[in-house]
């Protein structure tokens, strides 16, 4: 069941969330990558431990202070690497944990437009969005080249799904 847009936190946007040269280490380390996951035929994912790339501590650290995990939560990161053509249609995550996304661009080339409960939210290279995947609808409009996105979680455990803290307006801008 999708949630009521009146239950729904906004998603934000936060624009130039990640330096040039954080953009360049996140690229360094995508074409280094051997061992892809792949999911849906054409997106492939690869989980970054958090604090493995000393160059990203500070991208992790600004995330980790966005999202503002509350003790017990789980963190993660992964990259998520979209080809020519790939979309994925409207959904919400499945899994019964609840997890806060906060998505940086990599590289963008046309197409490939992020939408969250149907909203387009258009990203340049360095932006990042924050939303809730597990009761947000969400989508991938069709990826024209390549686009690469620096995903950075939490994993709420199932206890603490009904205390969600709200999202933080302080670091970041609402989406209209």
């Amino acid at each position: 069941m999708m949630p009521t847009p009146s239950t729904r936190p906004p998603a934000l946007v936060c624009s130039a969330f990640a330096s040039a040269a954080e953009l360049d280490t996140i690229r360094e380390v995508v074409a280094t990558v051997t061992t892809w996951r792949v999911l849906r035929s054409r997106y492939r994912y690869y989980e970054i431990k958090i604090g493995a790339v000393s160059a990203l501590a500070a991208l992790e650290a600004r995330a980790y202070q966005q999202l503002q995990p509350a003790p017990n939560d789980e963190v993660n990161s992964f990259l998520l690497d979209y080809s020519d053509g790939h979309h994925i249609e409207e959904h919400v995550d499945s899994n019964s944990l609840q997890r806060l996304n906060l998505l940086v661009v990599a590289s963008q080339p046309p197409g490939g437009l992020f939408r969250v409960c149907g909203q387009p939210i258009a990203l340049q290279p360095g932006d990042a969005v924050v939303f809730e995947p597990a009761t947000m609808p969400h989508s991938v409009d069709p990826v024209v080249a390549r686009r690469v996105i620096w995903s950075y979680g939490i994993v709420r455990r199932a206890a603490q799904r009904r205390m969600l803290l709200p999202l933080s307006t302080k670091v970041a801008v609402a989406v209209d």
